[in-house]
This record gives C-alpha cells, sequence and structure tokens, in this order.
C-alpha cells in the first residue's frame, strides 16, 4: 500500500475514534442528546469527505507541473473552504435538528485525527492492516 492510501486510512480511523469520544457528552445533554451526536456525526462525516478530497487533490497537484500545481492547489483548497462554510451555513438554518457547535466538533476530528495519525499507525493500523510484515 503506497504511503498516502495509509496515511488516508489512519487518518479516517481517527476521524472514527475522535467522532465516538466526542459524541461520548451528547448522552448527557438532557434534551440536546439527539442534536448533539447528529452535529458530531455530521460533521465528521463532512470531515472524511474533506480528507479524501483532500488526499484525490493532492495526488492530482503532485502530477502536475510545479507552474500549474500551485494554481491547482489553491482552487481544491478553495473548494473545501467554501463547501465547509456552505454546509455550516446549512446547518446554522437547521438549529433545532443539529447543533453548529457539534458539527464544528465533528469537523475538527479530521485535525485531532491527524495529531493522533502517530498513534494510530503505531497501535492500530500496524497491528489490524500489516499482520504478515
Amino acid at each position: 500500500m503506497d504511503q498516502g492510501k495509509q496515511t488516508l486510512i489512519e487518518l479516517l480511523i481517527g476521524i472514527g475514534v475522535c467522532t465516538c469520544l466526542l459524541s461520548i457528552p451528547g448522552f448527557f445533554l438532557k434534551g440536546y442528546c439527539l442534536s448533539f451526536v447528529l452535529g458530531v456525526v455530521s460533521g465528521a462525516v463532512l470531515a472524511v469527505g474533506l480528507a479524501v478530497h483532500m488526499f484525490h487533490s493532492l495526488s492530482r497537484t503532485l502530477d502536475l507541473p510545479k507552474e500549474k500545481a500551485e494554481g491547482y492547489a489553491r482552487k481544491m483548497s478553495l473548494i473545501r473552504l467554501l463547501i465547509l462554510a456552505a454546509i455550516l451555513m446549512l446547518a446554522a438554518f437547521l438549529g433545532n435538528t443539529v447543533q453548529i457547535a457539534a458539527m464544528l466538533l465533528g469537523v475538527l476530528s479530521l485535525k485531532f485525527s491527524a495529531y493522533l495519525q502517530p498513534l494510530t499507525h503505531k497501535y492500530i493500523f500496524n497491528k489490524f492492516f500489516n499482520k504478515g510484515r
């Protein structure tokens, strides 16, 4: 498996772990349990989409000549930012269904998983995906 795909899988595992951990406080919020958990989960789904888009954008950027690569990377970054802003604005209109703060926590699970990636690699990925190596 190439390094990029391995890192993406480790990020996705980290997002899943962070989502589970971030959802726990929602079960103790009376009256807000479902909207909090839905917010965290929907934010995590967005984080997965952003991570996959980032992976494909990076792969494509590395295949482009230097002159075009920088512009393409900026364009893809702007697209991710606009998608994030649009979905967060949609969540703001659905205030009773999804808590926007919880959704932001779910989106931030991408950042948390990036910091946890060395641990995910050491303790989870190598244990379950590299058995014979």
